[in-house]
């Protein structure tokens, strides 16, 4: 079937708008997450938390303290950390307020439960900054992947650069604060993350790079103790 110029810009159009009402709903979704994990995490829990997190990345309270660092924290308190009854603060959300939460945060919700920190090689970078092409580490994967609030400002090709990535609507998108290895060191982070995914896939017989990521991924945020580790 042939499509007129119109037509396809009308498609396109519907597809912009599309997106954007996505985009919108997981930001609603992300403000209402956070003021419920504020209000409903137990302080024990927060302060188990605080303890995993600090001794894997070998960062100190003080450390934890700088505004990225929460950030990063925050998020992987919410999506990727399980607490003593084996669930995410996210997933324990989803239940509490299955009768309240919004439609949208409904639909969204099949979208923010397969976020994973991904690692990703830049091979292309848009002139804007808010799109890159990027390689997994592990699959070897490329892929395009486009900014969803922060443009990929200090990012070059040959670096890499690391986040929670989830596939929204139209677009795969790095969702949240987000770090970058750069190219001079990037080669040598890279055998780092695949040589501990071996040693964890030999050991624990993880099914994929993916459920590895949700194990140790938050670690490998902080590339500083990953480089000069031996």
């Amino acid at each position: 079937m042939n499509h007129t110029i119109k037509d396809i810009v009308h498609i396109e159009s519907l597809r912009h708008d599309k997106q954007q009402k996505i985009d919108h709903s997981v930001k609603e979704t992300f403000a209402d997450l956070f003021y419920f994990v504020e209000r409903n995490a137990n302080i024990r829990e927060k302060v188990r938390a605080k303890h995993i997190f600090c001794e894997q990345t070998g960062l100190s309270l003080v450390e934890l303290e700088d505004l990225k660092t929460k950030e990063i924290f925050s998020f992987w308190f919410c999506f990727d950390y399980v607490n003593i009854q084996g669930f995410t603060m996210y997933q324990l959300y989803l239940k509490q307020n299955s009768r309240t939460i919004s439609e949208s945060s409904l639909r969204v919700s099949a979208f923010l439960l397969a976020l994973t920190i991904e690692p990703l090689l830049v091979e292309n970078i848009s002139s804007d900054k808010k799109c890159i092409v990027g390689k997994n580490v592990f699959t070897k994967e490329v892929q395009q992947i486009s900014s969803f609030e922060l443009p990929y400002n200090n990012t070059n090709i040959g670096d890499i650069i690391i986040g929670w990535t989830v596939k929204l609507g139209y677009e795969k998108k790095i969702i949240s604060p987000f770090t970058v290895i750069n190219s001079q060191k990037a080669l040598l982070y890279s055998k780092r993350i695949n040589k501990r995914y071996q040693e964890e896939l030999n050991r624990k017989e993880l099914p994929s790079w993916r459920s590895f990521m949700k194990l140790f991924g938050f670690i490998y945020l902080f590339p500083k103790n990953i480089i000069t580790y031996t």
